[in-house]
């Protein structure tokens, strides 16, 4: 419990290092929330959120694109871990070839100035070779648009649009308890989506809500006090953090109460 200006409000330092369940992970993990009586509550916010930035650059979820040449196809998947565009370039080439139906060769650039990849394919015999990305691929990461499919023109292959590989770029927050009425979206369990993109790799994404009535979700009338959270990444993947924990901060509260929102106020400022 925490006070707050003589009046004592139910705040809650989520932790998933301690995680009830051995299947849990530091991403998608049931969580104690002891409550005597949630009906005396309404409303749930998150406050704060310390989320450390160590999911890799390609994983499970995002680190396939398929081949094809002549009619051959072939689902080429990318070894997880943290990369770039410097040194991405060495490890596509490895893998097209390595996974290439009719033993093509390849020669993978990347122009810093442009921020694309060139490939050259070579023993090809005129045939030309296509890349297809679909549902959660790192379509990204090679410039392209997600769902489509490219192909060499002259045996040459060129980034349609800039790389990036900064694949997540928001962390979405999920907690049971939650019924957001789809303000934020389809799925009514959503805390908050925080972006991601201004921290490197590595490091801890430090977040505050921006105002607490923007933040509120109603309590799902069926709430217990072990709820389930889950952070998701922008394919709706849960995130693997790589066993580093993550920590958020939640506050219960009545929504028509307004002597006490406008303390909760001041405090979220």
């Amino acid at each position: 419990m925490s006070l707050t200006f003589g009046i004592t409000k139910p705040s809650f330092l989520i932790n998933s290092r301690n995680r009830k369940l051995l299947t849990d992970t530091d991403g998608d993990f049931t969580h104690s929330v002891n409550v005597h009586n949630f009906n005396q509550f309404d409303q749930i916010a998150l406050i704060s959120a310390q989320i450390p930035k160590s999911w890799y650059t390609f994983h499970s979820g995002n680190n396939h694109f398929t081949l094809t040449e002549d009619g051959s196809s072939v689902v080429i998947t990318i070894p997880e871990g943290n990369y770039n565009a410097i040194n991405f370039q060495d490890d596509l080439k490895d893998l097209l070839e390595t996974n290439s139906p009719n033993g093509y060769k390849y020669r993978v650039e990347f122009n810093e100035s442009t921020l694309k990849f060139t490939i050259t394919v070579k023993l090809n015999g005129g045939v030309q070779p296509s890349f297809s990305f679909s549902g959660c691929a790192p379509h990204g990461m090679f410039g392209e648009l997600p769902d489509t499919t490219t192909s060499f023109s002259g045996d040459v292959w060129t980034s349609n649009h800039q790389v990036l590989f900064q694949a997540t770029k928001y962390v979405t927050v999920k907690c049971s308890m939650a019924e957001d009425h789809g303000r934020v979206g389809g799925d009514t369990t959503v805390l908050a989506r925080i972006a991601v993109n201004n921290t490197p790799d590595a490091g801890m994404i430090e977040w505050h809500t921006p105002s607490l009535e923007e933040g509120a979700r109603n309590i799902h009338h069926n709430t217990n006090n072990c709820p389930r959270f889950s952070l998701h990444d922008d394919c709706d993947e849960v995130i693997n953090f790589n066993n580093h924990h993550v920590k958020l901060l939640i506050l219960l509260f009545k929504h028509n109460n307004v002597p006490e929102l406008t303390l909760l106020r001041n405090l979220t400022k």
